[in-house]
């Protein structure tokens, strides 16, 4: 298989890595233990609904 990818991407870190922005999401929702909630299907299901209305989604 040899495929070439045209374009370049910057050097360097992401400015907002994925984990930064959930962290971020959490405390705004004061779900600081998103952790946890993940492991529990019904409060994750709330976390996950309260973070699509943050985004307007």
């Amino acid at each position: 298989m040899n495929a070439s990818i045209e374009g370049k991407r910057p050097r360097g870190r992401p400015k907002s890595r994925w984990i930064d922005r959930i962290n971020k999401d959490a405390i705004e929702l004061r779900a600081d233990k998103w952790k946890e909630i993940a492991q529990y299907m019904e409060r994750c299901s709330r976390l996950i609904k309260g973070t699509k209305d943050l985004h307007g989604l």
